[in-house]
């Protein structure tokens, strides 16, 4: 869960030590959270253009609209605390949004 109430403490520390230490936590964080899933994401889009199913010069394209669709402004909203974390069912809307608005882009204009 990406706003768990835990995690999201974890990415108020790291902001909060950036002067201080150096940002450390927010490599560790960066490199145990993000970079995973976007190494992933990409590999699965890399997989799509050899399949010549999306071009190769849209994969960073594509991926940055599914996420910006699927995630939006929520991780500031939750480090704010002016907005719970979405539910289940929210996070299955958005991914149906994310995955329609992509495929979209996809189709030939």
């Amino acid at each position: 869960e990406f706003l768990h109430p835990e995690r999201m403490a974890m990415y108020r520390l790291a902001i909060a030590e950036v002067r201080r230490g150096g940002g450390a936590v927010a490599r560790e964080l960066d490199a145990s959270g993000r970079q995973p899933v976007a190494q992933a994401t990409a590999r699965f889009f890399e997989q799509a253009a050899a399949r010549g199913i999306v071009r190769c010069e849209d994969i960073a394209m594509l991926i940055s609209v599914y996420f910006s669709v699927l995630i939006g402004f929520s991780p500031l909203q939750a480090l704010l605390g002016v907005e719970a974390a979405p539910s289940a069912d929210v996070i299955a809307q958005r991914a149906a949004l994310a995955t329609a608005v992509v495929k979209r882009m996809m189709q030939p204009a």
